[in-house]
């Protein structure tokens, strides 16, 4: 399957409606959101992923109250083992491996490509789940095979209280204020900081749609590790004379370094440059593990190569992630383009193109070159 851009998952729901009264404000519950017949994955399927050791997958149980986390990867005779009822596995990035999953994210392109995460998919035995808890970031919940109970609770934070003793960060006093049952092709989408509770009713898969939401931390420590690597070394603080006491820091030295670490934040080229490939880069990959092995990179060859087989589709890595910035104003008609954390300088619609899609007749990516540029990032 490949869905269309133009096709989301909010149903009825037009996509303006949906960003100025839902995103990051409150729950919204979307009946028959997707085709059921859409969502293939099995249990068999998840249990495989997780035997592999490049997967992160997690098992939890719960017994009489008492909940355990295991992680990956297992073993076989690990399911073999496991209790008919009340248990859960999750598989995160499982757009990564398997085709059919990472379509869906096709369904999300009414927010920009760079603030998709991944989809984490879960296989519930009866009464399965993670118990309450809340997330940093937006949600959208879609239901697969089976059914699963939703308890919707109070908004979270920093300061709300968690079980002790318990590393799946549980909520301690859970207030349901909504519930809700989601049959096959439900979606529920949930803000950053609503508390939820699901439980599997009978045997159930949800696939879990997660947002990327950096940290001002986060965020801070990987700029701080760009400008190391990239600024210049001559790029000083420097100020006006003063008259302060020796043994003082002035409110007007102070205020002067201030705006001098602004105008670091402000420098749009290397802003553009940190952003881009921060937020392309994989959280289970790295660039190199996406390189290609090659003999020959020149125009001719490609070219060659294309003539050769023109029935021939080049397609995207399932783990790799795309996004461009628009620099026609200064530079005419190009994109920084990047892809998983490197960047690329080419003709803006060529850029548009490859954010746009993931995979392509050949001799139609090769229509688009416009330059050697061009050509050598392809």
């Amino acid at each position: 399957m490949e869905f269309k851009l133009g096709a989301n998952i909010l149903g009825n729901v037009s996509e303006e409606t949906f960003l100025r009264q839902y995103w990051q404000r409150k729950p919204l519950l979307i009946r028959q959101a997707v085709d059921p017949s859409l969502l293939t994955v099995t249990g068999d399927e998840l249990a495989g992923l997780a035997l592999e050791d490049q997967v992160e997958s997690r098992l939890i149980t719960e017994n009489n109250g008492v909940w355990s986390l295991a992680h990956g990867p297992f073993s076989e005779q690990t399911f073999q083992e496991l209790p008919d009822d009340n248990w859960t596995l999750l598989v995160q990035a499982a757009d990564h491996y398997l085709p059919q999953v990472n379509q869906l994210l096709n369904l999300c392109r009414f927010v920009p490509n760079w603030r998709l995460d991944d989809i984490m998919i879960s296989y519930a035995a009866n009464g399965g789940g993670v118990g309450p808890h809340f997330d940093q970031y937006d949600v959208f919940l879609l239901q697969g095979f089976g059914r699963r109970n939703w308890q919707i609770g109070q908004h979270c934070d920093a300061t709300t209280e968690l079980r002790p003793n318990c590393d799946l960060s549980q909520v301690q006093d859970f207030q349901c204020q909504t519930e809700y049952l989601l049959e096959p092709g439900d979606l529920l989408y949930l803000p950053p900081g609503v508390a939820h509770f699901g439980v599997a009713n009978g045997e159930c898969i949800t696939y879990s749609i997660g947002f990327r939401s950096p940290s001002a931390a986060e965020a801070f420590s990987s700029f701080a590790d760009f400008i190391t690597d990239h600024a210049s070394a001559q790029k000083r603080y420097r100020d006006g004379a003063t008259t302060s006491p020796p043994g003082e820091i002035s409110e007007h030295e102070l205020k002067n370094f201030i705006n001098w670490m602004k105008l670091q934040l402000e420098d749009i080229n290397s802003m553009q440059q940190w952003f881009g490939r921060e937020m392309t880069r994989g959280k289970y990959t790295e660039p190199e593990d996406l390189a290609i092995d090659y003999v020959d990179s020149s125009a001719s060859s490609l070219t060659e190569c294309i003539q050769q087989h023109p029935n021939a589709t080049l397609e995207k890595p399932l783990e790799s992630r795309w996004a461009y910035i628009d620099i026609s104003a200064s530079h005419a008609n190009t994109a920084r383009l990047f892809v998983a954390g490197q960047e690329f300088l080419v003709n803006l619609d060529l850029a548009r193109e490859l954010c746009d899609g993931s995979q392509w007749p050949a001799h139609h990516l090769l229509k688009q070159v416009q330059s050697d540029t061009d050509m050598a990032t392809l």
